[in-house]
């Protein structure tokens, strides 16, 4: 990854801060409110960077120069608005540090080292991305950049379903703008804007946690959302999930902020906006918030709030309304006989299923092997918890509705609904969990906590905190110490040692979708097991999954001796694989298979696959 790249990250982060700036309420420091200016900022640029470079894509060959120009004179305009509309502002004083917040403060470092080092083996094991990186984010940022106008009659001619063209461009055209500034296609990109977002999203939970609640619960709540392991790799796999999740953070944090005035309006209906430019379930986040914040500002006379907020919604929204309009083809959850699948709301099945999925979902979050649920609710006991104040209710209600909304659509979805559920209800709960997370910290302490530093916290919400970090902490420790290696399929710990599973021979590279991880086998294939010394006598249970073409028979084998054997067709198999001795070396597992290998399509070029393996798990 070249420093070049870095330059329209930044260049659009310097025209996102012009515009807060420009748009932030004129009797506050700017100074004062910098935590929160800078990763408003960053997601702010790539919303409007985006948008420009969109529109110079339709009619440009080449897009980056006129686009940088707009972008100029947009960061230009801004500039002066700011410095027109400052007034002095009321100096702030430092805040009062504690020992408490040094603490905090210690646990801070091995948390952020963890998820930045989790975040970049996560990378080097999937450089261009995951399956929806590569074969839909990327793949319409590699048109914008190679096609010019043209791009996206090229991109229709595209015969794949699961392209999915309606999709939003927010991040093609952020990952296409900085190729087109470097020249060339630089895998780094991509992973730069999940980054660069997820970590704007820590930092925007805790400036807003602090403001609103103090320091303590601030930072356990940023600490949460750094030290999750799944946004940590979803982070650099190219999805648009954390992006997502970013704008419906910054929606939720401006709006229950507690700032008046037209300008923090405006800048939360255009992250509201940017969510809708984003993906298609910002489409529903955009329309909640905006229906909410309509209705709580019609109840109380704020007009003109209301106003400001749709105005930096249509703002924000434009490209999106012409993309819809005039260039992507119907979405398919809405083209397909919607009017008949409403019978679907009243099936008691899909209810029952829908409702397991999500406490499954739920329950293993995070891809935590435990999740810190528990420690994250005790700090709810304490003395006025639970208590939201004014603007506050605003987050409650627009999550509230938005996952309201994500379980009607799997109700009319007319897709196989387990599949679907399996594929993207994970998704969908990452998206929210940013803004599920500031909830949290405005409910585990009372209103008003950070307007005084001599304001007493009580007993129980000292022993909360502390044991909800301390219990954080060892989890995200002990998860960094679970983190596979670019090569490894999985690893546990055996008597005296560690042991590790590696791909051997016959097998195609790793894929993933959702929660699965497979592997292809080009016929006979083996896998490693690799047992540090001192562990001889060690056993280990082996589980995975396996799946083919055709209905075949497998046999494993750990060094010459059988120890499973089955039938295995187009649905996934599981396979258990009890009391597996391991002595200290190498153990070789071989999988055979009594039926050649099939080609996957007749496309040129296509693939002979034997079986596929899924989900290896050592315990």
């Amino acid at each position: 990854m070249s420093a070049a790249l870095l330059l329209p990250f930044f260049t659009a982060w310097l025209v996102g801060g012009l515009i807060v700036c420009a748009v932030w309420p004129r009797a506050r420091a700017l100074r004062a409110d910098a935590a929160l200016i800078l990763p408003l900022g960053f997601g702010a640029g790539l919303g409007v960077t985006s948008m420009t470079f969109f529109a110079a894509s339709l009619v440009a060959r080449a897009p980056a120069l006129p686009a940088a120009v707009i972008d100029a004179l947009v960061a230009a305009a801004a500039a002066w608005i700011g410095w027109r509309r400052r007034e002095d502002a009321a100096e702030v004083a430092a805040p009062h540090v504690s020992l408490r917040h040094w603490l905090i403060a210690m646990a801070a470092a091995p948390v952020l080292a963890a998820a930045g080092v989790a975040a970049g083996r996560a990378w080097a094991a999937e450089p261009l991305g995951g399956w929806d990186g590569w074969a839909i984010w990327n793949m319409r940022a590699r048109f914008m950049f190679r096609a010019g106008p043209e791009w996206i009659e090229s991109l229709r001619q595209v015969p794949l379903g699961w392209s999915h063209l309606d999709y939003p461009l927010l991040v093609p055209a952020s990952v296409a703008r900085a190729w087109s500034w470097i020249g060339h296609e630089a895998p780094g990109a991509p992973g730069l804007i999940g980054w660069g977002l997820a970590a704007a999203s820590v930092a925007l939970l805790i400036a807003t946690a602090a403001r609103l609640r103090g320091a303590t619960v601030a930072w356990l709540g940023g600490l949460t959302l750094a030290g999750t392991p799944f946004l940590v790799t979803f982070a650099a796999n190219a999805h648009a999930d954390v992006p997502l999740g970013f704008f419906v953070l910054a929606t939720v944090a401006l709006l229950a902020a507690g700032e008046k005035g037209p300008g923090v309006a405006a800048l939360a209906g255009a992250m509201a906006g940017f969510a809708a430019w984003t993906k298609n379930e910002g489409l529903l986040f955009a329309g909640v918030a905006a229906a909410v914040w309509s209705a709580w500002g019609w109840r109380r006379a704020a007009q003109f709030e209301i106003r400001a907020f749709w105005a930096g919604l249509a703002v924000a929204a434009l490209p999106l309304v012409y993309f819809k309009m005039t260039l992507a083809p119907g979405n398919d959850l809405v083209s397909r006989d919607l009017l008949g699948r409403l019978g679907q709301l009243w099936s008691p099945e899909r209810h029952a299923q829908i409702g397991s999925a999500l406490v499954r979902d739920v329950v293993g979050f995070g891809e935590w092997r435990a999740v810190p649920l528990a420690a994250l609710a005790l700090a709810l006991l304490a003395p006025g918890a639970c208590r939201l104040a004014g603007r506050e209710r605003i987050g409650a209600w627009v999550l509230g509705l938005t996952l309201a909304g994500y379980y009607v659509v799997y109700l009319i979805t007319p897709w196989e609904l387990a599949g679907h559920l399996a594929s993207s209800l994970v998704r969908l709960l990452l998206q929210l969990w940013p803004a599920a997370l500031l909830l949290w910290c405005l409910l585990a302490a009372p209103p008003g906590e950070a307007a005084s530093t001599a304001a007493p916290i009580g007993r129980r919400l000292r022993f909360a905190i502390g044991g909800a970090g301390i219990v954080f902490v060892a989890l995200v420790l002990w998860r960094l110490d679970r983190q596979l290696a670019p090569n490894e399929i999985a690893s546990a710990r055996v008597a005296g040692g560690a042991a590790s599973v590696v791909a051997g021979d016959g097998w195609f590279g790793p894929e993933s979708h959702g929660r699965d991880t497979w592997r292809w086998s080009r016929g006979d294939a083996s896998l490693r097991v690799h047992v540090e010394a001192g562990s001889e006598g060690a056993r280990a249970t082996l589980r995975c999954g396996l799946r083919s073409l055709g209905p075949r028979l497998v046999v494993i084998r750990v060094d010459g001796k059988e120890v499973w054997r089955g039938p295995v067709g187009e649905k996934l198999v599981p396979v258990l694989v009890r009391d597996l001795a391991l002595g200290a070396g190498v153990a070789r597992l071989e999988f055979s298979s009594d039926a050649p290998a099939a080609r996957e399509s007749a496309q040129p070029g296509a693939r002979e696959l034997g079986f596929a393996l899924y989900n290896v798990r050592l315990e």
